[in-house]
């Protein structure tokens, strides 16, 4: 794998009319004021949270409309919500529609979902360059617009920064110039040569030694599998040890011995239908490192032969390599494919 092209954050162009570039600086200004007026919207209470018809589900004072006899325990589903705009008249916004929305009375929210919520958009890299107004987009508005009912119902949106901007936003009328550019810290970089938000050079560097510190700190799990290897190991054993035949009930049994002999394990040979292990017990690994990525383990050259094929997709590259390449790594900060449960990220 070659390394990919490392882009600095913090720039932005001033494309000559009629070029290309300067169309892209075009599309990337109408977007932007998309995700401006939204804001906006969301800041003046200009907008209304319907349920989808046929649900019960919470209105935007938190109180349960539909069935009258509906419990919160059937609204564990919880229904599909729309976010619509009529009501703000300053641009023509499209409704936000078919999304997981949970209020709850009098729009408060626990302080451990908006610390949740507000993790989420610090581990997505996209969010975090992105800054507020990427948080706008509608595959966000489960997170942020619970986070509005919040700071309308009690005038805080759970972070300090979002506070300040937000109640300097009300106070100053809406200025854009306060606002951090949703492209200028991305990888894109802003190319509106009169994009009027705010282009901070420090604070998009920051943010991007940020994520790729928090991507580096993953790397750093040295004699403790990954959840995947872990589910991945405890399977494999299982299937060895329980026949065809065996009943759920001593499957059950193998899986409690399965669970107890692979604690404290250090780490695994990544080939999959081998996956030896580097036990608690072992002072001295029995496994070696892949000379090229330094980090994948085996126990024996036949087995690195046999798992490159995989390996070599996944891919195998020096540690840096890989925690530059945004496109190995999810929404939520962890690098695709070590998850404990198969997921596909589509192409987030």
């Amino acid at each position: 794998m070659s390394a990919p092209k490392i882009t600095p954050r913090g720039i932005h162009q001033n494309p000559r009319p009629g070029t290309t570039d300067f169309e892209f600086g075009q599309k990337q200004a109408a977007q932007q004021l998309i995700y401006y007026h939204t804001l906006c919207a969301a800041l003046q209470k200009k907008f209304s949270v319907s349920v989808s018809k046929g649900f019960a589900g919470p209105d935007a004072n938190g109180r349960l409309v539909g069935d009258p006899g509906i419990t919160l325990g059937v609204l564990a589903r919880r229904p599909l919500s729309d976010i619509n705009f009529s009501e703000y008249t300053d641009f023509a916004l499209e409704s936000i529609r078919k999304f997981k929305l949970e209020i709850r009375p009098g729009g408060l929210a626990p302080q451990e979902d908006l610390e949740i919520w507000h993790d989420m958009f610090k581990n997505n890299f996209e969010t975090r360059e992105g800054n507020v107004l990427s948080c706008t987009h509608g595959s966000c508005a489960s997170e942020f617009w619970p986070i509005i009912h919040n700071y309308h119902a009690c005038g805080d949106t759970g972070d300090p920064g979002w506070n300040k901007l937000f109640n300097r936003l009300k106070s100053e009328g809406y200025p854009k110039s306060i606002i951090p550019c949703r492209y200028f810290g991305a990888h894109t970089g802003c190319w509106d040569g009169k994009c009027p938000f705010l282009h901070d050079k420090k604070s998009a560097v920051a943010n991007r030694e940020a994520i790729l510190k928090a991507r580096r700190k993953t790397f750093d799990y040295k004699h403790k599998p990954t959840p995947q290897q872990s589910s991945a190991r405890i399977r494999l054993l299982l299937n060895r040890r329980a026949g065809p035949s065996a009943s759920f009930e001593e499957r059950e049994a193998l899986m409690t011995q399965i669970h107890k002999e692979v604690k404290g394990d250090r780490a695994y040979c990544a080939n999959p239908e081998c996956m030896n292990p580097w036990t608690k017990d072992q002072i001295t690994s029995p496994l070696k490192n892949c000379s090229r990525c330094k980090f994948v383990l085996y126990c024996s050259s036949q087995c690195q032969k046999k798992d490159w094929p995989r390996h070599k997709a996944g891919p195998c590259a020096p540690i840096e390599v890989l925690v530059e390449n945004d496109d190995l790594w999810s929404p939520i900060g962890t690098r695709k494919g070590t998850e404990f449960f198969k997921t596909n990220w589509g192409g987030v």
